[in-house]
């Protein structure tokens, strides 16, 4: 997987996560510095290392990780 495809599917579940949250539950959200970070990352293990870093939890890196799973499951 390239590193691009990896960051477009993270943001697509993040988007889909947020979505699904709960009033007074936590977003999932990044500041421009933060996303400008994860989005010149060079290879997966760098974005994995930043989005860890930015508190998300690893379940959803690896829900990125595996591209045969989807949103739906």
């Amino acid at each position: 997987m390239e590193t691009s495809t990896f960051i477009d599917r993270i943001v697509e579940i993040l988007k889909f996560q947020n979505s699904q949250q709960k009033a007074g539950e936590n977003m999932y959200t990044f500041t421009e510095e933060q996303f400008e970070s994860i989005n010149t990352a060079t290879d997966i293990n760098t974005a994995s290392s930043y989005l860890l870093a930015y508190g998300i939890p690893q379940y959803l890196i690896n829900l990125a990780l595996d591209e045969n799973e989807t949103l739906d499951s």
